[in-house]
């Protein structure tokens, strides 16, 4: 599985866990960089189990793909501009 594979997986299962989320995700190429954006921030920040979820596939990617990073983010202006939304 890659990266990309994993976080796509991840955001399947976290668009059927959280009624009212948004995800999109962009992967920056040269810095070998994954973002996936959430919305609404009240999710993201204001619920304990979507806290919980972000933890560990967190983790989870830093131990399966070292050399690589993962953002879990609230969408701004210098992040996502080509995104894949769910």
């Amino acid at each position: 599985m890659t990266a990309k594979e994993y976080i796509l997986q991840q955001v399947d299962k976290l668009t059927t866990m959280f009624d009212g989320i948004e995800l999109r995700y962009a992967y920056d190429q040269m810095a070998n960089f994954h973002i996936i954006e959430v919305t609404p921030e009240s999710i993201r920040r204001g619920n304990e189990d979507f806290v919980n979820q972000e933890y560990e596939i967190d983790k989870e990617f830093s131990e399966l793909f070292p050399d690589e990073d993962l953002l879990i983010t609230e969408p701004t202006a210098l992040t996502v501009s080509v995104p894949t939304e769910y």
